[in-house]
C-alpha cells in the first residue's frame, strides 16, 4: 500500500515496535518531521503528526511507555480543531 508516497509494509512494523522497546531511535523525525515542515511552511496545521512525532520521541526517550493508551493522547488534537 502507498500512502502520501511512503510504503507501508505489515509485515515491517514489528521490528518499529521492538526498535521503540529497546529505546531506539527510529525515522520519525524523516518520515513525520517532512510533513510537520512543509505544513508550516505552507501554514497548515499537522496536529496529528506533531503528536504522534512527540509521542515516539517520548518512547524512544523512556518518558512515556509503550501501551495502547498511547492512542487516547492522538485525539487530543484532533478535538481542539
Amino acid at each position: 500500500m502507498d500512502l502520501c508516497g511512503c510504503s507501508f509494509r505489515p509485515h515491517r512494523s514489528h521490528k518499529k515496535i521492538r526498535q521503540l522497546k529497546q529505546r531506539v531511535k527510529t525515522e520519525v523525525d524523516q518520515t513525520f518531521g517532512h510533513f510537520i515542515s512543509e505544513g508550516q511552511r505552507l501554514k497548515i496545521p499537522t496536529p496529528l503528526c506533531r503528536s504522534i512525532s512527540m509521542i515516539i520521541h517520548e518512547i524512544e526517550d523512556g518518558k512515556r511507555p509503550l501501551q495502547i493508551d498511547n492512542y487516547e493522547e492522538l485525539i487530543k488534537p484532533l478535538d481542539q480543531e
